[in-house]
Order: C-alpha cells, then structure tokens, then sequence
C-alpha cells in the first residue's frame, strides 16, 4: 500500500477550522442545551395550554396557574359562560409573546364582539401562569382625544386605520398597554409621528415600551372585518365596524375622537358625533366627524343608504337603511324629538341630531350610539337606545363590573313612556309601570354590583331586568322629582375620563336626596336575590289594618303600597313592609285590601295578579273589520274573522256604532263619544283618519270584548292599560289602567 502523505496547508488549514468548529460546538452545546430544553418545554407548555383552551377545560387551565394567580372570579369561567353576548362562540386560542420589558405574557383570544369580554392576559415563568391581569388594570395610563382617519377595501373585506393620540399616566408604571379586537393588526407605533417605539403585539393587546407622560403616539394598523351579525362585517354593499373593537382602548376608558372615514363616493357614512363634512376625493367619499363626548363604545356603519332627514324642533333627525319602505323612512324620525325632549329632563342633549341606522346586517338587536342607533330591525318609538345617550354617554359603562347602564336604559324607557309631555300624564304614569319579572337562577347569582359580563346570560338579566325594576322601586322611594334631581346631578358631575358604576350612582342618590340609602343599596344592589314574602292574618280592628310580614329567605325593608277599597271607592296608602307584625290606620273598614296594587315590588309576581290588560288578550281576539277599505288599527290584533252570527265574547270589533248597531252599547260602556270622524273620551278628541281608541268591554255573562276604531302609522304601545286613546304614531293620549284587585297579596274583609 503506498506511504500515506500529509495533508496539504490547505487541507491542514480546513481540517483545522472543522475541528475547531465542532469542539466549539460541543462546549457551546454543554452550555445551549438547557437553553433548547427550555424552549421545547415551553412550546409544549403553550401546546398544551392552546389544547386547554381550545377544550374550554376550565379546571386544566386552573391547574396550569399558580395558587395565587388572581383573586376572586375564575378568570377562565368565561370559556363556558360564553359573556353576556356569547364571547368565544367561535373558540378560544393561547397565544405567547414577550413584551418589551421582557416579561412573558399569555393571552388566551377569541373574536370579540362589544360590551363583552375576551382577551384574557397573564404574565407567565415558563411553566405555569403566574398572574391573572385583569382588563380593567390600567397600569396608570389612559388615552386622550384620539384623531383617526379609517380606509375601507370593501374587495377584501380589510379596513386600514391610522390614528394619534396622546397617553397621560400618574406614574404607576412605564410599561404602556392598550387594547383592540384581535382581528387587528398593527403596523408600526411611533412617537412624534415618526420616532419608532419598541412594541409588541400579542391577540388584541399592544405592549409599548418608553411612552412618557402626555406625549402623543401614532398607531397604524389593519384588519379583516368579517363577523356579519356578531361583530363588524364588511360586505359587498354595506361596511360596520359597529359591535367591533376598531380603536385603542385602555381599561375601556372613555376617549372623545374626531374622525376621517373613506369609503365608495356612492355611500353615506354614520359614525358617532356631529357630521361636519363629506365630499368626493378621487374614487372615495371623505366624511369627517367631530364626537366630544368622551365615550367607550364606538360606532361606524358605511353603505349605499337611502336617507331621509326631518328638521323638528331645531334638529336633524334621520332614517338610514336600504331595507326599509319609503313610509317607513318617513315615519322614523317623528319619534324622536318628543324621546329627547323628555330624557333632556336629566341634561341637555349634546348633538346637533339623532337618528336610525336600520339594517338586517346587524342582527336581532340594536346598538346605541348616542348620537344614533345601529338597529336591526324598525326602530320605531324605542327609547332604550336614546336614553343610552344619557346613561352610557354622559356617563360610560365598561361592562367589565357591571351592566349598569342597560338598567338604566330600560328604566329610562319606562320613564320617558310615564313621563312624557304628551297627553294626560297621571294616566300615562300609571299606564306603563313596568312588572318585575323574576329569574330565579340570575338573580341569585351575583349582586348587580358586581355582574360583570365575564358571568354570562345572567349579567345581561340582571343588567336590563333586576337592575331597571330596582330603579323603578327607588323612583318609588324618592319620588319622582328627587329621583330626577340625582340623576342629573350625577350625570353633571361625574369624571367623564372613567367609567361610572353603581356606587357613584349612591353617592349621587344619598347627596341629592339628603337621604342615607345605604339601607336600600345595600339589599337590592350589593345583594344577590329578590324579596319573596307572604302577608297573613290581614285583619281590620280598632280602625287599623294589621297582619303578619314573613320572608322566604333575606328579609327586606320595602316601603309598600297599598289599595283600601272602601264603599266601592279607592284609596291608596304606604306602610314601611319588614318583618314580623304590622298594623297601619286607616278611615274606615275596607271591603278589599291589596298589597303593592301596582306590581312594582321586586317579587314574584302571579299571572292571578294581573288585572286584563289590551297588551295580552288583544293579539288572542278575532278580529272583525267591518270595513277594510279604511286601513284602521293596521296591525293590532290577532287574526281577521267575519262576524258570524254569534255572540261578541272573544271578538276585536273595529268599526263604528254605524257599522253595527252592537257596537253603540259597547261605545257606551267604554266612555267612548263619536261624532262622524271625531272621537271623544275625557275631552281629548281625535280625528279617526290621524289616530284612534281601542278598549276592552266586559259582557254581560263574564265574556269580553275590544272594540277599537281609527288610523294609525305604528301600532300603539298597550303598556298595562284596558282602554287607550291614541295618536296617529300610536302614542299614548288617554286611558284607563286598572290596579291589582285579586290574586296573591290581595285579601276581602
């Protein structure tokens, strides 16, 4: 075999370096190895963690979280509550990334929709979750006025938004988070425009290092927008970004804006505030809007609408829609002067008009805007979104402690119904008192104080149910004016820079009343539950009636009503209701007692409780139309029926004594006076062609009737009354409404 030679310099030389390399890489291996295990543990941490979340297992994910990770509710309960508006419906995703300062945080996401929650945050070792960051830490921060200019590419569905703002902090902390829908996706965060900011995104919360006290950033990002009926959708013909988180937000802090949108130079763009401008610019619409009023909830509806606009009063008031008739178009904006002028009792309205955006792309439900509603449907005489403009505009709800605003919202609808300037108002206050109605499992659950919408269907049951009829028993308490008084004291003096919650609310009540209600907060807002009693051994003696108060379960102190029905003639009392016995003078010996006569008590309350009301036998009637020709009462009633030759139980007559001679007698009892076209009841006189009447007639025997006559262009809104009069928008004019006179709570001496 032939000598075997040495290697050239060359070779010497690349042999050298190969050895040198790999005896490097073994000690660099010695000290990368743990370094890799590491990595590899933590992505099979993060696997795992995704896994749990995707499995909605609420215990696994608690087992993956230190001991002390939060305090109070279960962060990840929402994964099977699904929020108040169904967060997570379209499932949950872990998320790991490191922010700036080099802190690991974990961000369990799902597509959001608003005035619910998601985008559940930790700070994590590695190993375990070791602290839960709740939404509404704000670490000190919040956001100033925010300019933002919002570019749609409806082809693609996408939205490109590019805004400036300022950021103030007490000092708390330098490290800077703000939040937006995860479908969106930042581009670049700069300071003074230009100077680059360290950042880091992880789902929809964004970690900015070095912003200092009242310096302005800019924030430029993107996102597909397409959750028709959940969130915002952009289609073809119509763009919402309603329902979707396409702002900065800290702890959903209230931001005022002003606002450039570009969109198709055919649409009509609908966003928050007063409209200042829009022209065309090249192939776009440029529409500017000014919103000063600092506000959580931010809306922005685009679409080849048609558009009507009623001057009344000093205000615009408009209708947009493409699904809506031309009448129908027509119709909406004359509801809404009168629904401001009343709410304007708790403040002076800020916008320059209001309107209705009403289209089916949103869904079921509507949305306030408080310079607009986002319907779904005709919004026609609603005035729960309007009186939102007041209750969670003037002051905001973050809906991460509460649903606050919704009770409100729902009170504030029964209030501008009992207390609009419009007919007779001590017949309209006792029209639309609004029944309590009991959920037993919600209302046990959390106390309205403390019913976040992380809970789920229960928070919005106690946000538009037990909280509105809570409010209603404090009107009660108060009495009107005071009830008035506090809230606009409260809705003036608040900090608009946060959001509001029940105990401001208190403060207001106990320093406007000059009253201590910590007693009624305490039972009715910062309590589960609801008063369910019995009153027993009702007697009359010694010119007194007296009984026995026994609660099932807490028991309350409730300032209650009371009926005495004395020689056919009514009169009605208050007695401080508690347990144990009682006993209240009265004038004389009455033949009929009734407790809490109209239904207002938070209690269960029986159907043998409610007197008869239109609102629940009308739709159950045969309607006979003796002359279809006329168009009255266009929907109201159940199903047309001719006349028959039999008897009049269980029919809904509309027509005229001169349409059938049965019908004079029927007009008699009911009060009700004609006169060619001209009706008459207690000295209010409607034209039939611009309004009418519809009321319930007893029969001899104990069957019963309606009779009802005129025009309307909304079916009228029956409330608890029997006999309504009505205009030609079918509001309230007269009528008559019966209190409870049998069933539970109701005794005869």
């Amino acid at each position: 075999m032939p000598a075997r030679q040495e290697p050239s310099w060359g070779y010497r030389f690349t042999y050298g370096m190969q050895t040198k390399h790999w005896w490097g890489l073994g000690i660099l291996g010695l000290m990368v190895f743990p370094i890799v295990v590491l990595l590899l543990a933590q992505d099979s941490f993060t696997a795992n963690l995704d896994r749990l979340a995707k499995s909605r297992d609420v215990p696994g994910l608690t087992a993956a979280s230190a001991p002390n990770a939060w305090k109070g509710r279960n962060p990840f309960a929402v994964f099977k509550t699904n929020g108040a508006y169904e967060t997570g419906k379209f499932g949950w995703t872990a998320i790991t990334g490191t922010a700036p300062w080099r802190q690991k945080y974990v961000v369990f996401s799902t597509p959001l929709t608003s005035e619910d929650v998601g985008e559940r945050l930790f700070e994590w070792d590695g190993s375990r979750l070791t602290k839960f960051i709740d939404e509404r830490e704000d670490f000190g921060w919040r956001i100033g006025m925010q300019g933002m200019t919002v570019t749609f590419d409806i082809p693609a569905k996408k939205v490109s938004i590019s805004c400036a703002f300022p950021v103030h902090t007490t000092g708390k902390s330098p490290n800077l988070m703000f939040r937006l829908g995860p479908n969106y996706r930042v581009k670049s965060v700069a300071r003074n425009l230009n100077e680059p900011m360290k950042w880091t995104q992880i789902g929809g919360i964004v970690m900015v290092a070095g912003a200092k006290d009242g310096e302005k950033l800019s924030v430029n990002y993107e996102g597909i927008v397409d959750r028709p009926g959940y969130a915002g959708s952009i289609r073809p013909n119509e763009a919402l970004l309603t329902n979707d988180y396409w702002y900065p937000m800290i702890a959903r802090k209230p931001t005022p804006f002003a606002l450039m949108v570009r969109g198709p130079k055919t649409w009509t763009a609908v966003a928050n505030g007063d409209l200042l401008e829009s022209s065309i610019v090249g192939d776009y619409r440029v529409t500017f809007f000014s919103m000063e009023m600092p506000i959580s909830y931010w809306s922005l509806n685009i679409g080849p609408y048609k558009v009507v606009t009623e001057e009344l009063l000093g205000r615009n008031y408009t209708s947009w829609s493409m699904a809506l008739s031309d009448e129908q178009m027509k119709l909406q904006p004359l509801f809404f002067p009168k629904i401001i002028e009343t709410m304007e009792t708790f403040g002076k309205f800020p916008f320059s008009g209001y309107g209705s955006v009403m289209t089916p792309t949103y869904g079921g439900g509507a949305l306030e805007a408080y310079s607009f509603v986002t319907s779904g449907y005709f919004s026609g005489e609603d005035a729960h979104e309007v009186a939102h403009t007041w209750f969670g505009g003037m002051v905001n709800n973050t809906y991460l402690t509460s649903l606050w605003n919704e009770s409100f919202a729902v009170w504030g609808d029964g209030f501008y119904f009992r207390n609009a300037r419009f007919g007779d108002p001590q017949q309209r206050s006792f029209a639309y008192i609004q029944t309590p109605q009991i959920d037993r499992e919600a209302f046990d659950l959390a106390p309205l104080n403390d019913a976040p919408a992380e809970i789920g269907p229960a928070a919005t049951t106690l946000g538009y149910g037990k909280g509105a009829f809570v409010l209603q028993m404090l009107e009660q308490e108060l009495g009107t004016p005071t009830m008035i008084k506090v809230c606009r004291e409260w809705l003036a003096s608040h900090d608009k820079t946060v959001g509001g919650e029940w105990e401001g609310f208190e403060k207001a009540v106990n320093a406007g009343s000059g009253r201590d209600m910590k007693w009624f907060f305490d039972q009715w807002v910062r309590r589960p539950g609801y008063a369910d009693f019995e009153i027993t051994g009702v007697k009359f003696a010694n010119g007194s009636v007296s009984g026995n108060v026994a609660f099932k379960g807490k028991p309350y102190r409730i300032t209650c009503e009371v009926l005495l029905v004395e020689g056919g003639k009514r009169q009605f009392t208050n007695f401080d209701l508690k347990s144990g016995a009682f006993s209240f003078p009265v004038a004389g010996k009455p033949s009929l007692v009734s407790f809490d006569p109209w239904r207002r008590i938070m209690r269960p309350i029986g159907e043998d409780e409610t007197p008869v009301e239109l609102n629940s036998v009308v739709r159950s009637l045969r309607r006979v139309d003796y002359r279809p020709e006329r168009g009255w009462l266009q929907g109201v009633g159940g199903p047309k029926s001719p006349r028959g030759s039999g008897g009049l139980d269980g029919l809904f007559l509309v027509g005229t004594p001169a349409d059938d001679s049965a019908l004079r007698d029927l007009y008699t009892k009911a009060g009700i006076m004609l006169e060619g076209n001209l009706l008459t009841y207690q000295g209010a006189k409607i034209d039939l062609s611009l309004g009418g009447f519809v009321a319930l007639v007893d029969l001899p025997g104990g069957g019963r009737c309606a009779i009802g006559a005129g025009k309307v262009r909304y079916p009228p809104r029956f409330g608890r009354t029997r006999l309504m009069v009505f205009d030609e928008l079918g509001r309230f004019v007269r009528g008559v409404t019966e209190p409870k006179t049998r069933g539970n709570l109701t005794f005869r001496l």
